[in-house]
């Protein structure tokens, strides 16, 4: 038994495949119509994956060597009726996002046949977890869809100790399993591997870990799924993404900072500004910053260093020596990290003047500093 659930969906999948041509392009409708005969929401995720299984050509083009790529968004995928599996996994999603259902894209590491060994170096396949009635479920529309649509029952809301002996998520969490199998495990044939499965006990609760992650902001979420994905299979393409969400995750910590500047809260800039600069640190150890990257922590430590000095004033009124020597240090050591950062960047005119500023600081803080030692 491959799917977790034995609902007759025979008349739903009637309804879906007589959906009219008219409204396939517009999404919203095609939603409506294929909700039309739904009581709940298992009929109408399986009504999505009964149109999409059965209405979408996987695009054979598109995955050979040198291909460009065509689909760009849902609306793509609508109009040329073809996509790849992330084509798939993308459209199903919006359509569980129009029901008010929660869905995840989930990439992964495929396995066929089952006794084939996988390649693990690069996650070049996604599929969606679906939460109904309070409980994850996995479905892989694309593979749904077979060979030349040969619809596929066994990949709709499939039992997790089923779905992993071919479908490895980057994230172990999304298998759905009281205790994951490793990246190695999932090398093994399929049934020595489904042996191991139905033997384990639970050793780590995926409900406690999923909830925790929906609860984040989205930038929040993408970074922990990067965290998790390159622990668990630390491959370079993992590292290198795990680096590219560091700096997304830098550039959505600016947005909040700029945001508490215009509140002019600088206790709460300078704890933000200080891990934007940790964050592109740690972002440096998985990949080699950009020169605009560079360039945005060149800033921020000058940014910090300059929040920093707002400080000095209430510390001179209590002439507080010691704390002010820590404090000039603190910024000169922040104006000097950023100088650094600065002079790597390529020579431009906005360059040029920043090195200026730096120099100008320096200075100024070197002055003052021995003013007070």
């Amino acid at each position: 038994m491959f799917t977790q659930v034995t609902i007759d969906f025979k008349a739903i999948d009637k309804h879906a495949l007589k959906t009219p041509k008219s409204i396939e392009k517009d999404l919203p409708k095609l939603v409506g119509y294929l909700s039309q005969k739904t009581s709940n929401d298992f009929e109408k995720v399986r009504s999505f994956y009964t149109w999409l299984a059965n209405k979408i050509d996987y695009d054979n083009a598109a995955v050979k060597p040198g291909a460009k790529r065509i689909n760009h968004s849902n609306q793509d995928v609508l109009n040329r009726k073809k996509a790849v599996c992330q084509g798939y996994s993308n459209l199903f999603k919006e359509m569980c996002r129009l029901s008010k259902i929660p869905c995840e894209v989930v990439p992964g590491y495929p396995k066929t046949p089952l006794d084939t060994p996988p390649d693990l170096n690069k996650a070049n396949h996604t599929w969606n977890v679906v939460l109904l009635e309070e409980k994850w479920y996995l479905l892989d529309v694309t593979w749904g869809a077979g060979n030349d649509n040969n619809f596929l029952e066994e990949y709709f809301l499939t039992t997790p100790k089923t779905f992993v002996l071919d479908h490895l998520p980057n994230d172990p969490m999304w298998q759905l399993l009281d205790c994951p199998i490793s990246a190695e495990d999932f090398k093994k044939n399929g049934e020595t591997l489904l042996k191991q499965i139905q033997n384990q006990e639970t050793c780590f609760n995926f409900q406690d870990s999923i909830q925790q992650l929906m609860s984040l902001p989205l930038s929040e979420k993408k970074l922990k799924n990067a965290i998790n994905a390159y622990r668990f299979n630390p491959v370079e393409e993992n590292k290198k993404y795990l680096g590219s969400m560091y700096t997304d995750f830098a550039n959505y910590l600016s947005d909040q900072s700029y945001e508490l500047e215009l509140q002019d809260s600088v206790k709460a800039v300078l704890e933000l500004q200080l891990e934007i600069i940790e964050t592109y640190q740690k972002a440096s150890e998985y990949v080699e910053l950009y020169p605009h990257q560079k360039e945005n922590l060149a800033y921020t430590h000058f940014n910090y260093a300059v929040a920093l000095s707002r400080g000095l004033p209430d510390l001179e009124s209590k002439n507080d020596k010691p704390a002010i020597v820590v404090c000039l240090n603190e910024m000169l050591h922040h104006f000097k990290a950023g100088k650094t950062l600065l002079s790597e960047v390529p020579s431009n005119p906005l360059s040029e003047n920043g090195l200026i500023q730096f120099d100008e600081y320096i200075n100024y803080v070197q002055s003052e500093l021995k003013r007070y030692q």
